[in-house]
């Protein structure tokens, strides 16, 4: 006799019915316990050890069990549950202000610097200057901006406005405070400064000076045309608008170059403080530091042979001594006037201490002029005295 097919629920409702040889038995359905006749209670798997794998809960049910992934991670929850990494889901998780960072099974949002809250639904922003204490130097004010904050030093210092604000100190010139110029002439002066903090310069010319003619370029400062001793005011002013102001002090002097030589600024003096600053340019034959030396005509040897050259008093020529006794001219050149009688001697000598010359093959030559005159001075010492001696004529060597 099947007894299961016999009597349906011979056995549990959670039981399965096995027939065997004079009998039966009754076996509880899987996640069920009990004699499977009258008692199959749900087994719960849950309470057993390591039923799902790592990172996933597990729930009970009837007559099983179900694995889920943990919040934070993803997976089937009984052979794999791996992390989640919200920060690169489709949808920001964080604030638009706010960094997100990924950890195991979870994240973090930080709201970025400058803000401030939980960084997931709030991140205003850190007013900085409200602070204490200051963000910002004692000597530089603070400005809040979106995020942070910028320190700008007060009017009158310098420096990043966090940690530094020195003094801003005004340039100083290194210009003389007195300086000389020539009268009726262009005086140009280099007007030079030093700026502590190494900024750039501007340089004004104020209009409260007494020379109307300065003009300023620069740094280099012109006075055309100048007609007496005066003053000009120059301002100096750096990028953070420290000033000084330099009361230059001009003297006019008279042109120091004589014979008519016209004064002219050395070109390698930037502020001329002395005359021996200013050059002279001389007229023909003038030479000298003023112009004040005349070439000496007689060194030219223009009289002739043997006649005395003089330089003429009061004037930029010259004066020869008379031609001797029988010679007519006016010194520079002389010639034997014409007599009915008239002997000469000639003859030739040698000289043993002079060293022959090719130039004393031209009588126009000043080697020429200046051998003759000697020897006609030598020999005339030596027969001025004898009766009927006369004059001595070199021909030639």
């Amino acid at each position: 006799v099947d007894e299961c097919v016999q009597t349906p629920d011979i056995c549990h409702q959670n039981a399965n019915c096995t027939n065997t040889e004079g009998s039966y038995s009754c076996q509880c359905l899987k996640g069920y316990t009990g004699d499977g006749k009258l008692n199959c209670s749900d087994i719960d798997e849950c309470t057993s050890p390591n039923v799902c794998i790592q990172n996933s809960q597990c729930s009970n049910t009837v007559g099983s069990y179900v694995c889920q992934c943990v919040v934070g991670y993803s997976g089937d929850g009984y052979s794999n549950c791996t992390d989640i990494n919200e920060c690169k889901q489709s949808y920001s998780v964080c604030h638009s202000l706010a960094k997100c960072s990924d950890t195991e099974g979870t994240f973090s949002c930080q709201c970025d610097s400058g803000f401030t809250g939980d960084g997931i639904v709030n991140c205003t922003d850190v007013d900085e200057c409200s602070q204490s204490p200051s963000v910002c130097h004692q000597h530089a004010k603070c400005t809040n901006t979106i995020g942070s904050y910028s320190c700008q030093c007060n009017q009158g210092f310098l420096g990043d406005g966090i940690q530094d604000c020195a003094e801003n100190r005004p340039p100083q010139f290194t210009t003389p405070r007195t300086v000389n110029a020539i009268l009726n002439n262009d005086t140009k002066i280099q007007i030079m400064a030093v700026d502590p903090e190494n900024q750039d310069m501007t340089f004004t010319l104020l209009l409260n000076g007494t020379l109307t003619t300065a003009q300023i370029s620069k740094q280099l400062l012109t006075i055309s045309n100048l007609k007496e001793n005066g003053t000009v005011y120059v301002q100096v002013q750096d990028e953070m608008g420290a000033k000084n102001i330099l009361i230059l002090q001009v003297n006019a002097f008279k042109c120091p170059c004589v014979h008519n030589g016209k004064c002219y600024q050395n070109k390698t003096i930037v502020y001329p403080i002395q005359l021996s600053d200013y050059l002279c340019q001389c007229e023909d034959p003038y030479t000298g530091d003023r112009c004040e030396i005349r070439p000496n005509p007689c060194n030219e040897l223009p009289c002739y042979p043997g006649l005395e050259c003089s330089i003429a008093q009061n004037s930029e020529g010259f004066t020869c001594e008379e031609c001797p006794t029988l010679f007519e001219g006016d010194g520079k050149q002389c010639a034997l006037k014409p007599t009915e009688e008239k002997s000469s001697v000639v003859s030739e000598m040698t000289l043993t201490d002079q060293k022959w010359d090719d130039q004393l093959k031209t009588k126009t030559s000043k080697t020429y002029k200046n051998l003759a005159s000697q020897l006609t001075v030598e020999i005339r010492k030596v027969y001025k005295d004898r009766v009927g001696f006369s004059y001595v004529i070199i021909k030639g060597f």
